[in-house]
This record gives structure tokens, C-alpha cells and sequence, in this order.
């Protein structure tokens, strides 16, 4: 069983991993674009093989490889009837994918033309590629745009089996309470409330709980999969987003330094395994870090340049226009402290609550999947709490040695990488943060003599939190889906006038259900009236307006 568990924890990864790298690949060597089923098809016969060669008998080799695959089904069927209804996943997001699967080489073209794609090619330009160089694959593969989500799907699984390795083959925790944990790490509020969009920041909170628990299976393992999962995780992350080379960084940074204090005899393999990481990044991440750094002298360009959507901002702060007027004045620290104990919101000015407790209406706000404060969801204050006090108890009760490596280090290198973002009062900028309280219920269970009734309040805790962004977040992207998908299903056919605003990418979804259309543009700025909205600025015509 422990061979099973130990070929799941990677199979994930790996098939994300070799389907990105592969049409990266493609796109260096100028592959016809055709091509994209070969990559897809290749990626599953090697993690095929992986299974077949790390499985002994044949029943397991059946049973594993066709549990995986019936996941991996499951993730794109399911994205298959939930639309994307979030706002930056149609505005740049699918639109960067749609560019791709057109023809446009991120790495050989040259920037993409803002003609080509209206208030979106200097996001695509300069952000991290890898999510569309998935989906775009999938597009190209199955003329359906809503299936490369499935990408944050998978990556929940990765965190899930992962988790369950570490618990019981290391950790030795009994099956039932493995499962169980392993759900509260792989079900981040971050990633659950953007698990059917193209927001990549569910996938940032899934792919930094793979690094941590990577790394700790190299720590204690040294198994050849340890290594593998953490150059993949590493890869991943820093080609999702410009954070997740910061936080790739400073976790590898971290490891590296642990192994060097506490761990001598796996320092080289630590940085055998970087050296590899960075080969690997700088090729699928040429662009945006290469070509910025050419092009603007930074390679986090725009962050680094003071740009602002109303062109009024301190130097560096990107996001500034959008943070809540009471946090402009405030520092970093102050920010994500406030955040941290505010209830969870997203359009109104941010207010402090009591821990513990969960207002009125809270809960039913996670239909939203971009939340500017209170954005772990409404009872993570109060299991925070409880965590830093663990932290600190265990740190005066367990000795020098094993506080340093429990305690210390790990807490300290989350710490760490959040503060390092200006804007990690913003959830989504620093989903690491959640991390604190599932490692703390781990610690609890295995290091607190009398932990058990604390892990029980911690979980219990954890449980509702997930549970209530879970159910709301559900609720909202199973009836919407569903009824966008009736006025779409009766336009079928039929010729419509529309104007799309800044979300041209959604042209792609009245080609698949069908609909002819003739786009009209700047009806907003006119003051035309008449018009059906249909999503965000999306609005439909029945005359020329």
C-alpha cells in the first residue's frame, strides 16, 4: 500500500509537469501547433510507465493506474460544465490562452501586439506562462476552452496523495486521520474558491504545499520521487506567477541552509537539485523573466516599475488602486495584521471582528474568488491563534535541536516569504500563509503530550472554515454555470449583436455553443441602452446600436 500511495504522490505532478514542459519544448523547437495531442498523449504513456515500473504486482499497476486516470477524467469533465465566471480569468487569462493556441510563441514571437488583443497583451506579455501553455495544449486539443481548470483540479489531488505519503509513511498517523488532514492541507481557501477559474492563485497555494512537503520527504526519505516532486513542484511555481520565484527562492534557500546546518550528508543532492531547477526554470520561464529582463532591465517588470491602473501609485505598488482606502496609508505589517483578523470581505471598507466567531452573511461572501481582506476564510483567525501559541509552546518545551528544525525554521521560512510581498494582506498574493495552521495540527497530533483535545478544536476549526467556502463557492459556480449555460444553449443558432468590453476572450464561448455574432465595441462609453448583460461587461444587442 505504501508503494501505491508513493506512486500517486508524483503521478500528478508529473503529468501537469511533463504537459507543460513538453509544449514549452514545442514552442522552442517551432513545432506545428498540431502537435499538442502528441505532447498530451506522451505525457500520459510516461507517467503510465513511471506507475508500471514503481508497482510490483499487477494488480496494483491496474488498480493505480486506472484510479489515476479516473481522477484525472473527473477534473476535466467536471470543468467541463463549470464556466469560468471569474473576472481576470476573462479578461487576459483565457485570452492569452486563445493567442497561443492561434499561434502566437511566447518565446520566439515577438510581444504580442496590444491590436491583437485590446487591454490585455501587457498582462499577457510580461506575466508567467505556464497555466496557458496547459491550457492552450487542451484548447488545441479538444476545442474547449473551460477544460484547462482542470489544471487546479489535479493539482488539489497532487497536494491530497502527497499529503497522505508524508502522514502515513513517514509520520506513521492512522489511515482515517491521514485522509483527513490531507484534505485540510490540498483544500486551501485560496484554491477553492478559484478551483473553476483561470485565476492562478488557487494553483500558487496548491504548488507552495507541494514544495514544503517535497521537501519534506527529501529530509526524510532521500527517495529519488522526493527530488523529482520538488524540482517539478519548483519549476511549476516559479512559472505560474512572478511570486512564485520569490517564494520558489526562498524555499529552496531555506532548504538549502537546513541542510547545511542539520543535514550535511544531502546538502549536495539540495543543491544538485537547484542547479537543475534553475536550467529547467530559465527554459520554460525565457518569458516573462529573460525577455523583461532584456527589454526593461527587470525581470518582474511591471511590478518593478511603479505601474498603476489610474497611474497614481507609490513606486512598486501594483495593485495600490485596489486596496481598501483604509489600508493605503498602512505598511506592510499592519496590512496583512489587519487582514489576518478582519472579516472576510471584498468590496466594503475592512473592519477587525472577534476571532473565533463568523458574522452575518460572512460565510455566504465566498461566492467571490478575488477577496481584498479576510481572504482564508471566516473562522482562520481564530485557528491562527491557536497555531502561533503552539508554535511558541513547543518552541520553550522541545529541545534547542528539535525546536530549530519543528518549529523555527519551517514557520520562520513562511513567515519570511509573505512578508517579502507588500500586498500579502491580499490572500491570493500569499496563499502560504494558510500553510501555519494545518502544519500546526500536525504538530499538535505528534509533538503536544496532551494535544489531542487542542488538534481536535484546531480541526474542527479548519473543518468549518473549508466546509463554508466550499458549499457557498459551489452553490454560486454550479447555479451560475448553470444558468449561463441555458441562455447560451437557446442562442444556439441564432445571429446576435455584442459587445464584449474587455473581455474579448469570451468570443470563444459563443463559438462553442454555436452562436454567430457581429461585435460592436465602446457601447458602454456611448451610453447605449437596450442591451442584455451577460457577464461583467459582456452585453448583447438585438439592433445595431
Amino acid at each position: 500500500m505504501n508503494n501505491q500511495k508513493n506512486t500517486l504522490v508524483f503521478s500528478f505532478l508529473l503529468f501537469l509537469f511533463l504537459c507543460v514542459f513538453f509544449k514549452s519544448l514545442g514552442l522552442w523547437l517551432n513545432i506545428n501547433l498540431s502537435h499538442d495531442d502528441l505532447y498530451f498523449r506522451l505525457a500520459f504513456v510516461i507517467v503510465a510507465l513511471f506507475m508500471f515500473q514503481s508497482l510490483g504486482d499487477k494488480k496494483s499497476k491496474i488498480t493505480v493506474s486506472l484510479f489515476f486516470a479516473i481522477l484525472v477524467f473527473l477534473s476535466f469533465w467536471i470543468n467541463s460544465f463549470l464556466l469560468d465566471v471569474s473576472f481576470d480569468g476573462n479578461w487576459y487569462q483565457k485570452e492569452a490562452i486563445l493567442q497561443m493556441a492561434k499561434g502566437w510563441n511566447p518565446y520566439l514571437s515577438p510581444a504580442l501586439n496590444p491590436a491583437d488583443a485590446p487591454s490585455a497583451s501587457q498582462w499577457i506579455n510580461y506575466y508567467g506562462k505556464g497555466t496557458w501553455l496547459f491550457g492552450s495544449l487542451i484548447y488545441n486539443i479538444f476545442g474547449r476552452i473551460e477544460l484547462g481548470k482542470a489544471y487546479n483540479l489535479i493539482l488539489i489531488f497532487a497536494v491530497y496523495f502527497v499529503t497522505v505519503s508524508c502522514l502515513q509513511m513517514v509520520l506513521k498517523t492512522r489511515k482515517n486521520l491521514s485522509w483527513i488532514i490531507a484534505l485540510f492541507c490540498a483544500l486551501s481557501p485560496v484554491a477553492i474558491y478559484q478551483m473553476f477559474t483561470y485565476f492562478v492563485d488557487g494553483q500558487m497555494a496548491s504548488l507552495i504545499a507541494c514544495v514544503f512537503l517535497f521537501l519534506f520527504l527529501v529530509f526524510k526519505t532521500e527517495s529519488r520521487i522526493s527530488y523529482l516532486g520538488l524540482v517539478a513542484s519548483v519549476v511549476m511555481l516559479i512559472n505560474t506567477k512572478a511570486t512564485g520565484l520569490v517564494y520558489g527562492v526562498v524555499a529552496l534557500g531555506g532548504a538549502t541552509v537546513f541542510s547545511f546546518l542539520f543535514r550535511r550528508e544531502i546538502f549536495k543532492n539540495i543543491f544538485k537539485a537547484s542547479i537543475l531547477i534553475g536550467i529547467v526554470g530559465v527554459i520554460m520561464g525565457y518569458n516573462p523573466y529573460i525577455t523583461s529582463l532584456q527589454r526593461y532591465g527587470s525581470p518582474f517588470y511591471p511590478f518593478s516599475s511603479g505601474y498603476s491602473f489610474s497611474g497614481v501609485t507609490p513606486p512598486g505598488a501594483l495593485i495600490y488602486d485596489h486596496l481598501p482606502e483604509k489600508y493605503k496609508p498602512m505598511n506592510r505589517f499592519q496590512k496583512l495584521a489587519h487582514s489576518l483578523f478582519s472579516a472576510s470581505g471584498f468590496a466594503e471598507e475592512p473592519h477587525l471582528k472577534i476571532p473565533f466567531t463568523i458574522e452575518k452573511g460572512e460565510a455566504g461572501r465566498f461566492w467571490n474568488n478575488d477577496f481584498r481582506y479576510g481572504g482564508f476564510g471566516p473562522l482562520f483567525s481564530g485557528a491562527l491563534i491557536l497555531s502561533l501559541g503552539l508554535f511558541i509552546y513547543l518552541g520553550q518545551k522541545l529541545s534547542r535541536r528539535e525546536a530549530s528544525i519543528l518549529v523555527y525554521f519551517p514557520v520562520s521560512v513562511i513567515i519570511f516569504s509573505t512578508l517579502l510581498n507588500p500586498e500579502a494582506c491580499w490572500a491570493r498574493y500569499a496563499p502560504q500563509v494558510y500553510l501555519l495552521a494545518p502544519y500546526a495540527l500536525i504538530l499538535a497530533l505528534f509533538y503536544f503530550p496532551k494535544g489531542k483535545i487542542f488538534a481536535a478544536i484546531l480541526g474542527v476549526l479548519l473543518m468549518i472554515n473549508c466546509e463554508a467556502i466550499l458549499e457557498n463557492n459551489l452553490r454560486y459556480e454550479i447555479g451560475l454555470s448553470s444558468g449561463l449555460d441555458k441562455i447560451l444553449y437557446n442562442l444556439r443558432g441564432k445571429s446576435i449583436i455584442v459587445d464584449f468590453g474587455i473581455f474579448r476572450a469570451l468570443r470563444v464561448r459563443l463559438d462553442e455553443y454555436g452562436i454567430k455574432y457581429t461585435e460592436v465595441t465602446g457601447t458602454k462609453d456611448r451610453g447605449v441602452q437596450g442591451g442584455t448583460r451577460l457577464g461583467y461587461e459582456m452585453t448583447i444587442f438585438e439592433k445595431i446600436p
